[in-house]
C-alpha cells in the first residue's frame, strides 16, 4: 500500500516533465513552472495518500481477532463483525515458502474473506481446523 501512493504522482511528474519539455517552448521558465505545478500536485496527493494509509494501519493494530467453536470475530474502531462457521463453504490456505502468508475462507452466498497480515498464522489455522471440518481445507 505505501507504495502504491507514489505510482500516481511519478506518472504525474513523467507527464509535466514532458509537457514542460516541449520543443515548440524553448524557454527554460515553461519547464520550470510546469515541473513545479508537478511537484505541487504530486505532494499533495502522496500527503493525502499517505495520511489515509497511516490511519488504516493504526485502525488495523487495534482490531482484535477472535475465534469461537461457531464464529470468527472481529472488533475494532469501526465496529464489530462476524463470520458463523456453518456458512464456510471452503478454506484455502495460501503459503510463501513454508510460512503462511493467508487465509482464504469462501462463504455459502459467493462472499471470500481474506485473512492475512495476523501474528501467528499458523496458530489461526490449527484454530480454524479445530472447529471447522477437514474436508473444507484445500491449499
Amino acid at each position: 500500500m505505501r507504495r502504491g501512493v507514489f505510482l500516481f504522482p511519478l506518472l504525474i511528474l513523467s507527464f509535466a516533465a514532458i509537457l514542460g519539455s516541449d520543443s515548440g517552448k524553448s524557454q527554460p521558465a515553461h519547464f520550470l513552472i510546469v515541473f513545479a505545478l508537478g511537484v505541487i500536485v504530486s505532494g499533495v496527493i502522496v500527503g493525502v495518500g499517505w495520511t489515509g494509509i497511516q490511519a488504516q494501519i493504526r485502525r488495523a493494530r487495534d482490531t482484535v481477532l477472535t475465534v469461537t467453536p461457531s464464529r470468527l470475530a472481529w472488533s475494532g474502531p469501526l465496529g464489530q463483525t462476524e463470520l458463523l462457521f456453518d456458512r464456510v463453504e471452503s478454506v484455502t490456505v495460501h503459503r510463501r515458502q513454508k510460512t503462511i502468508h493467508s487465509v482464504e475462507l469462501k462463504m455459502s452466498a459467493g462472499r471470500t474473506c481474506r485473512l492475512e497480515g495476523y501474528e501467528r498464522m499458523d496458530r489461526l489455522v490449527d484454530t480454524l481446523k479445530k472447529h471447522l471440518p477437514d474436508n473444507l481445507f484445500g491449499g
